[in-house]
C-alpha cells in the first residue's frame, strides 16, 4: 500500500507547514510507502478574518490535482490518496476515473469545516445552497473521513447525508511536546489573556473588542504579526487563552494555549466539551469577565488533568489513529 498525500499550502499562521515533517516522521516509523503531491505555489493575499486565500488555495489545489491525474497509472488497488482538506475541487475527478477504470484504491480526508456549519464563513457568504451538493458529494466520494471531535461529527451527521461509519473522531495533530517547551513558571508570567482566533464574528472577535474596552487585557496574537516561534513563546509567557467562540469545531489555538500553560476560558459548548474540563468553562456570557479575572488571579497554571486530556492530540497519537483507519480500509490490518 501507498500513501498518495494531497497537503495543504505550508503557511506561517497555520499549522499546516507542521504537519509535513510530523506526518513524515510517523510514515516512516510504520515503514510505509507515502508520497506528497505538491500544488503549484502562489503568493497568498490575506486578511485577518481568512484563514487562506481563496483563489490561491484552488490554483494550489487544482495544479495538485493535475499532477495527481497525470500519475494516475502509478496508482494501485489497495493504495490511499489522502487529502488533508476534504474541501478539495477535483475528488470527483478522481472517483470518475476510478469507476471507469475499475480501480480498487480509496480516497480519504479530513473535514475542516464547510457549509454544513451556519457559523462558518462559507455558510455566511451564501455558498450552502450549492456547496450542500458539494458536500454530500464528497462525503458520497470519500471511503473515510477523518473529523477533529465528537462535537463535529455530530454537526455533520445533522446537517448532511452521510453515512456516519465513514466519520472517524481522531483529533488534528499538535505537537505537545514543542509547545510545552515555551513553558514558563507562572510567576514570570505576563497579566495577560491571550484571544488566538480569527478576527471574526465565528470566534468571537466582537465580544473581544468589547471587553478590550472595559479594560480587559486582551491581546489579540493577530495583530502582532509574529512568527510562530514568537507566537508559542507570547503563549508560554501569558496566563489565560480565551475563545468566546460561536462555532468551534476543534480549537487549534486553545489546544496551543493549553500545552504552553495557559488556563483555558471558554464556552461550556461546542467542541470544548470534548476535552476542557467543566471548571474552565462558562455557561453564560454574562459570567466571562469574573472567569477571566479569576484565571487571571490564580496561582497557578493549568492543571495537570487538563494538560493530560489535551495529550489526546499529541501529533504521534493523532496520525497513527488516521493511519490505523486507513490500514483498515485496505485490508492491512484487521478491526
Amino acid at each position: 500500500m501507498k500513501i498518495w498525500i494531497l497537503g495543504l499550502e505550508a503557511l506561517e499562521t497555520r499549522y499546516t507547514g507542521e504537519w509535513y515533517p510530523q506526518f513524515t516522521e510517523v510514515l516512516e516509523e510504520q515503514n510505509l510507502e507515502f508520497e506528497f503531491i505538491p500544488g503549484s505555489r502562489v503568493t497568498m493575499n490575506l486578511e485577518s478574518k481568512f484563514f487562506l486565500d481563496p483563489v490561491g488555495t484552488n490554483i494550489y489545489k487544482c495544479s495538485q490535482m493535475e499532477k495527481m491525474l497525470r500519475r494516475f497509472d502509478e496508482v494501485k488497488d489497495g493504495d490511499v490518496i489522502f487529502t488533508w482538506d476534504f474541501w478539495h475541487p477535483g475528488l470527483e475527478c478522481l472517483a470518475y476515473a476510478r469507476s471507469f477504470l475499475g480501480k480498487k484504491f480509496f480516497l480519504v480526508g479530513i473535514a475542516h469545516a464547510g457549509t454544513y456549519d451556519p457559523f462558518d464563513l462559507t455558510h455566511q457568504l451564501g455558498m450552502e445552497e450549492y456547496g450542500k451538493s458539494f458536500e454530500e458529494g464528497w462525503f458520497n466520494i470519500l471511503d473515510k473521513v477523518f473529523v477533529a471531535t465528537g462535537y463535529h461529527q455530530r454537526l455533520i451527521l445533522s446537517q448532511r447525508r452521510v453515512d456516519y461509519t465513514k466519520l472517524a473522531v481522531t483529533g488534528l495533530p499538535v505537537d505537545t511536546a514543542h509547545l510545552a517547551s515555551f513553558r514558563h513558571p507562572w510567576k514570570e508570567r505576563s497579566d495577560q489573556i491571550i484571544f488566538t482566533g480569527r478576527k471574526s464574528k465565528e470566534k468571537g472577535y466582537d465580544l473581544v473588542l468589547n471587553l478590550q474596552k472595559k479594560g480587559l487585557p486582551i491581546v489579540v496574537a493577530l495583530d502582532l504579526g509574529l512568527s510562530k516561534g514568537q507566537y508559542h513563546r507570547l503563549l508560554g509567557t501569558s496566563k489565560v487563552v480565551f475563545a468566546p467562540s460561536k462555532q468551534e469545531t476543534f480549537g487549534y489555538g486553545v489546544v496551543e494555549g493549553i500545552c504552553a500553560g495557559c488556563i483555558p476560558v471558554v464556552p461550556n459548548r461546542l467542541s470544548f466539551e470534548d476535552y476542557i474540563l467543566p471548571k474552565y468553562r462558562y455557561s453564560d456570557p454574562s459570567e466571562i469577565v469574573e472567569r477571566l479575572y479569576e484565571a487571571l488571579g490564580s496561582s497557578s497554571c493549568v492543571d495537570d488533568q487538563q494538560l493530560e486530556m489535551v495529550q489526546h492530540y499529541e501529533y504521534r497519537a493523532v496520525i497513527k489513529r488516521m493511519i490505523d483507519k486507513m490500514l483498515n480500509l485496505s485490508g492491512k490490518k484487521g478491526g
